[in-house]
């Protein structure tokens, strides 16, 4: 490839950085709007594949928990209060259990 001031032609070629370019940092501004009332919330679509997922993680003979606090947003207050994050996992490859290992997430608001 030629040369161009020390650089390749199609280094030469990369859109500068946003923050040098007001136009493109203006195109890449996120829009911020509420989402459309009859627009299903992803609880209700994710629920199938929650409830698979939950059934094969909690059938397993052994079973592999956390709990780790979370700090959540407390609105209006100012602060933080502790939320919990769950993992429950299920891995018994080590004994030669040939079923899927599998990894369950739940989060758990502040109570209160």
């Amino acid at each position: 490839m030629e040369q161009q001031r020390g650089r390749t032609e199609a280094t030469a070629t990369v859109p500068e950085p946003a923050e040098k370019s007001p136009a493109r940092a203006e195109r890449l501004r996120p829009v911020r709007k509420p989402l459309p009332a009859d627009l299903p919330r992803e609880e209700e679509v994710l629920a199938p594949l929650t409830d698979v997922i939950s059934s094969h993680v909690f059938e397993a003979a052994k079973l592999h928990a956390d709990d780790t606090p979370v700090p959540v947003l407390a609105p209006g207050a100012g602060k933080t209060r502790t939320g919990r994050l769950w993992v429950y996992a299920r891995d018994d490859r080590a004994s030669g259990d040939a079923t899927a290992p599998a990894v369950l997430y739940r989060f758990a608001r502040p109570q209160g």
